[in-house]
């Protein structure tokens, strides 16, 4: 329909990172069909130490990758912003 939008990720529960790295090139391939994505929000289940490095993978793989600082913790919140 031409309408832009955002796309989040729900991550850190049940998939591997197979699973997480499909997903992500399945968000870009969808943005280089359409265009229609204006970011891609992870949202991390548990915040963890593996929060980084989704993040970097996503931002490396998705254009317009976000961090969605409101799930994060605080000490990790400012690294990733």
């Amino acid at each position: 329909m031409g309408l832009k939008s955002n796309t989040n990720m729900l991550y850190g529960h049940v998939e591997t990172p197979e699973e997480r790295v499909d997903h992500m090139i399945q968000i870009r391939d969808l943005q280089d069909e359409t265009g229609s994505i204006l970011n891609f929000i992870l949202l991390p289940y548990q915040p963890l130490n593996y929060v980084l490095k989704v993040q970097d993978v996503s931002c490396l793989m998705v254009p317009h990758a976000k961090a969605f600082w409101i799930y994060l913790t605080p000490p990790v919140a400012p690294m990733i912003l």
